[in-house]
């Protein structure tokens, strides 16, 4: 018997575990100076990327008229093919390695096999975290994200 690893949602509440896919998250360059005594004030272009996430903050702390954080917490989500054979993590072992526990910095998530979502192994890099306002996540969530809820 298969054991209903995810549902689709489209709207609602944020819980830990969803995956969003297409998440926009802003990446720092390495060479940004956030503060300069001559412009304290000056403006900044932050340039953001789109990634798959997986949603760490607790549900409880999420719910709409009850937050309890201001900010969502997130991580990276790579599938396989993600990977560039040069990462350290694109061979099949280093796959075993995490899902025996064996490499902390990283989790597998189970395939999807629903009909229009599939989606090979994911690998969640705790290496890669991520935060966004909740005030701009949720509007997301609740105008038509497609996501992943683990079950």
């Amino acid at each position: 018997m298969d054991y209903p690893w995810y549902d689709i949602v489209n709207g609602g509440d944020i819980e830990q575990g969803e995956v969003i896919e297409n998440c926009p998250v802003l990446i720092l360059p390495p060479d940004v100076t956030l503060y300069s005594p001559d412009a304290p004030e000056q403006a900044y272009e932050i340039p953001f990327e789109t990634r798959d996430v997986i949603v760490l903050s607790q549900t409880c702390d999420m719910v709409m008229g009850q937050e309890r954080t201001s900010e969502v917490l997130l991580c990276a989500v790579w599938r396989r093919s993600d990977l560039e054979t040069a990462h350290p993590m694109h061979k099949l072992q280093s796959w075993e390695d995490a899902r025996k526990g064996r490499r902390p910095a990283f989790h597998i998530l189970n395939k999807c096999d629903i009909e229009g979502f599939e989606r090979d192994f994911g690998l969640v890099d705790f290496r890669r975290v991520h935060s966004l306002p909740l005030d701009v996540v949720s509007p997301h969530i609740s105008q038509g994200w497609w996501i992943l809820r683990g079950g």
